[in-house]
């Protein structure tokens, strides 16, 4: 029987979130732990859970739930907008607070199951933006909604399983404007038509100058959603996670350095290979 409760409040993007999320089940399985999801709508992700995923009805020891107005109160994520209160609030009612931001609590990847930070502790509040711990095919548990799925459907791609899946981040990534400019992806993209002359690409992006410019390079040899991907709209959050989960079901992923590809990737364990200025260097 489950005595001890995680309290998670995944923040962050989109990725940042299913990350946070995946992590924290694969946790309350191998400790046999309850856990309580807290969904809040920001600016940055202005969209309810349940139109975008839906969790294995397995998982009969998690819940879910869209914030409140109390819980903004007492269980949000404590910073300078709600003036730190929130942390009042967990402080009393949790035995054990984490925050992504702090330096005190270690995240432990390698050997997860020997990882004993949190056994002392019975009623956990953590807020999260992206792993803590690790286990194979801990990304099947959040299915696409009814949404999201009929969105997919109604994209009629043929044979996603053998296009080359694009990512390109522009709007709010720093790193990936800075060190994966666009001529890494045209060399990648030219490299895979020598290979393979026959070959698609489904490229997801914030941009719409990318995704213009790439398909005036190369025609109908892309795919996209050609309109605007607004984060800040409940419509936009749907779209990016119908490119998401159709990035997952190509053969492989070309990206710069992005939680949204990255979980693009793990969801169904293809290739994501990073095109980074920076790797380049190294090699």
């Amino acid at each position: 029987m489950r005595k001890k409760q995680i309290t998670l409040v995944p923040v962050g993007g989109l990725g940042n979130r299913i990350e946070a999320i995946s992590s924290a089940i694969a946790f309350c399985i191998e400790k046999k732990w309850d856990l309580k999801i807290l969904w809040f709508k920001d600016c940055g992700l202005n969209c309810s859970y349940e139109k975008l995923f839906n969790l294995d009805p397995k998982l009969d020891f998690v819940k879910i739930y869209n914030a409140k107005g109390c819980d903004f109160l007492l269980r949000d994520n404590p910073r300078r907008r709600n003036l730190w209160i929130p942390s009042v609030f967990e402080k009393f009612y949790y035995d054990k607070t984490i925050y992504y931001y702090h330096d005190d609590f270690h995240v432990s990847c390698e050997y997860p199951p020997f990882d004993e930070q949190l056994d002392c502790y019975s009623n956990v509040y953590m807020v999260s933006c992206g792993v803590y711990w690790k286990n194979e095919g801990m990304y099947k548990w959040i299915q696409p909604s009814d949404i999201v799925e009929r969105k997919i459907q109604e994209f009629k791609i043929s044979n996603i399983s053998r296009m080359i899946g694009i990512h390109i981040r522009r709007t709010d990534n720093w790193n990936t404007r800075k060190y994966s400019p666009t001529n890494l992806f045209i060399d990648a993209i030219n490299n895979e038509i020598e290979i393979d002359e026959g070959i698609f690409f489904f490229l997801a992006s914030d941009s719409m100058e990318e995704k213009k410019y790439l398909k005036n390079l190369y025609g109908d040899r892309i795919v996209t959603f050609m309109k605007e991907t607004h984060r800040n709209t409940e419509e936009g959050i749907i779209d990016a996670f119908v490119e998401m989960n159709i990035l997952s079901r190509t053969k492989k992923i070309y990206a710069g350095d992005s939680s949204f590809a990255r979980i693009s990737a793990n969801i169904s364990g293809i290739n994501y290979i990073q095109l980074d200025l920076r790797l380049l260097k190294n090699e």
